[in-house]
């Protein structure tokens, strides 16, 4: 009970619960200034003094820990943006400025708009309003009026994109979705700063996860969902659907809504990621009737081809590795390195920002996830490998599934019949695995029945020194106990042999296998 009678205690308890669910820093709204997770503390702290007062019989009965959580989560609920960044962004540095903008100068700045060239930038614009502002403070009682004075700036700045976008996302959040705090990754970061930026992109998916909403907007789509349930491409719809970033925030939050271009909302549900039926916005128009028993998650995942369960309640893991990076194969981020570290939250592990390693990152994300996981499918890919390891793919392309593949050709780690140790290990000579090798002979025998080796570019022509070299694998068994093939070379070093994995051909089941392969054995493959 020290947390109830002791002030120190609650504090600490409340400061160290809001540094873990809290952002570094989030927007309060109505009055639009950026406050720290301190500043939060300071806010809440005397209401939930009250509250706990107010309840003390009842935490006498109960765990009062229990109590303090759920009343910090309801009075620090904030909302959280997803969107696709323009070219008139605010940064971190504008948002500073703006807490020095005064209702009066809002004021001003409309009266004034008549009379000046419009404002090319968002940036420009804050820094006029400073400027009207003349050093004077915010009214402390004027928050409420900031954000519907900057409501009401909107119509004379719409080609700052930017600041327009910031308050529509702001006003949405506290007028329709009850959330006195605000959150947005392009001026909430202080992305000088190399440490906050490493750890705000290694938090993200947490803050994601732990938002009241998430709200989505399509800067691209003025109306949605499209006019027939039968035309979902992930081509034909906003650019939202194809980054990176937007992966984990459609995942990640449990509340998602969608709007459109003009911050009008898709749907009617309160939860568009959710099984409710489609209640379409275009439901005037007649086009309801087209989606008959769909859900809005049914639509998410035809475009997305994530399943509707995982949208329902994903979790993060290392479950179904190779599926998951699946879903970021069509996918892509402006810079090389966001491909990686926009999917560690979605496996739950953790490795150091370095913009500029370029290729690197993906190879260290796959590195990390084999630090935790024995699941051999994550060598199920096809395309250009790794500059670093023949084993591991270059990208999450490489996963983009493969018609007709089923779960025949996916390594089932139950399976009893392979007798291989589960443990394999990055090292300095390579990765260092348990695998069954058939001998030279068999591999040339079997390379020359290939149909695809005779007829298509599938394999390449190899000659019979090439043969040689060449090495049939078994990297596992699939649910129905086929053993999976992999194709290596033989490499020698001085006196170390060890192997490359051949990259046109993706390990699969091979029914026409026909002899057994040698016992199981530690190779090294780089």
């Amino acid at each position: 009970m020290l947390v109830l009678t002791c002030s120190v205690a609650r504090n600490t308890f409340t400061a160290r619960f809001l540094q873990a669910w809290l952002p570094k820093r989030t927007i309060r709204l109505p009055s639009m200034e950026l406050a720290t997770i301190e500043d939060v503390g300071k806010i809440v702290r005397p209401a939930l003094d009250r509250g706990i007062l107010e309840n003390i019989e009842d935490l006498n009965r109960n765990n009062p820990k229990d109590f303090m959580e759920a009343f910090l989560k309801k009075n620090t609920a904030f909302a959280i943006l997803s969107h696709r960044w323009s070219d008139d962004e605010l940064s971190f540095q504008d948002i500073c400025k703006l807490s020095l903008v005064t209702p009066e100068a809002v004021t001003t700045f409309i009266q004034q708009c008549s009379k000046r060239s419009p404002q090319s930038t968002s940036t420009e614009v804050i820094n006029k309003l400073v400027e009207l502002s003349g050093g004077s403070t915010p009214p402390s009682d004027g928050g409420p009026t900031m954000l519907h004075r900057l409501m009401d700036l909107c119509p004379h700045i719409s080609e700052c994109t930017g600041l327009v976008k910031l308050i529509k996302f702001c006003d949405l959040a506290f007028e329709q979705h009850k959330c006195e705090l605000a959150w947005i990754d392009t001026c909430c970061i202080n992305k000088t700063s190399s440490a906050e930026l490493d750890e705000s992109i290694r938090s993200m998916f947490r803050w994601y996860r732990n938002s009241s909403i998430c709200i989505v907007h399509l800067g691209s789509t003025k109306s949605w969902p499209p006019p027939s349930p039968d035309s979902f491409d992930l081509s034909s719809h906003d650019p939202w659907f194809s980054r990176g970033w937007t992966l984990q925030e459609l995942l990640a939050p449990r509340v998602v809504k969608f709007y459109g271009s003009k911050w009008k909302p898709c749907t009617t549900a309160s939860n568009d990621k959710s099984d409710q039926l489609v209640a379409s916005v275009t439901q005037a128009r007649g086009l309801i009737h087209l989606y008959g028993n769909k859900t809005m998650v049914d639509m998410l995942s035809t475009i997305t081809s994530i399943p509707t369960t995982e949208l329902l309640d994903f979790e993060p893991g290392l479950e179904d590795v190779k599926l998951r990076l699946s879903w970021a194969s069509q996918r892509a981020t402006t810079r090389i390195e966001d491909m990686a570290y926009c999917l560690l939250g979605l496996f739950n592990v953790s490795m150091p920002i370095a913009y500029g390693e370029g290729e690197v990152a993906f190879y260290r994300l796959q590195a990390a996830i084999m630090e935790r996981s024995n699941d051999r499918n994550l060598f199920l890919w096809t395309g250009r490998p790794s500059p670093y390891s023949s084993m591991l793919a270059n990208g999450p392309e490489c996963f983009k599934p493969r018609h007709g593949r089923s779960d025949n050709h996916a390594v089932h780690r139950d399976m009893d019949e392979s007798h291989l140790e589960p443990t394999y290990t990055l090292t300095n000579n390579g990765l260092r695995i348990p695998v069954s090798l058939y001998n030279r002979d068999y591999t040339a025998t079997w390379l020359d029945s290939l149909p695809e080796y005779q007829s298509t570019d599938q394999l390449d022509r190899f000659d019979r020194e090439t043969q040689k070299q060449c090495r049939l694998a078994v990297l596992g068994h699939s649910a129905s106990g086929r053993p999976i093939h992999m194709l290596l070379f033989v490499r020698q070093f001085r006196d170390h042999v060890y192997y490359e994995r051949y990259t046109k051909w993706q390990p699969c089941a091979l029914y026409d296998a026909d002899r057994k392969p040698g016992k199981p054995e530690i190779i090294f493959i780089k």
